[in-house]
């Protein structure tokens, strides 16, 4: 068996120094129009605000089938958890207020009615952009079907001095795909 004998094999490895966690961007599409400023590359205000997310995790569950006493494992259904993103929140409130109408046109505080027409009204979908160091997108994983199902408190305080106020969501999917390869060559942003 081959074993790692020395530090420029690693290194050789290491494509481009490795993958960095702080080189990503999330788009969503809201369900109505307006919620969010986009800029002049397409972007939203979120791809800005999203201080932190996570590329989705893959789950595959394991089917466990008796065999004369000993269990035997089968690849079984694929389910997906919820997703979150923390979010930096600005004076406008401009993405908490887009997420808030989102989120009360699901369910009506009031009436207790969905004020949003059918699924495909209110089940949007969103991105999280891997780049490269170099500012190119190298890997986009969409996820599908998705709406927030808990918009988290923003904590306030005397005592938070020196902060900006930021606050969690977390939303539903049904699946997600994965858009670009490894090759690196798409530029960030929307084309």
């Amino acid at each position: 068996m081959a074993q790692i004998s020395n530090i420029e094999e690693f290194k050789s490895r290491l494509v481009d120094g490795g993958a960095r966690p702080t080189l990503f961007y999330v788009t969503c599409n809201f369900p109505t129009s307006g919620s969010v400023a986009t800029d002049k590359d397409g972007l939203t205000t979120l791809s800005y605000m999203a201080k932190a997310a996570s590329i989705p995790e893959s789950i595959v569950s394991n089917i466990d089938v008796g065999f004369f006493g000993r269990r035997v494992k089968l690849a079984g259904d694929r389910t997906y958890n919820n997703w979150a993103v923390s979010i930096i929140n600005s004076e406008d409130f401009m993405i908490r207020n887009a997420f808030e109408e989102w989120h009360s046109a699901l369910n009506t505080p009031v009436t207790n009615t969905r004020g949003l027409p059918g699924i495909a009204s209110y089940k949007k979908d969103v991105t999280v952009t891997q780049l490269s160091q170099n500012g190119f997108a190298v890997r986009t994983y969409k996820l599908i079907g998705v709406f927030p199902i808990q918009i988290g408190a923003i904590d306030l305080s005397w005592d938070n001095q020196n902060t900006i106020e930021e606050f969690p969501v977390t939303f539903a999917y049904d699946y997600w795909t994965l858009e670009g390869g490894l090759s690196g060559q798409r530029r960030a942003g929307p084309t």
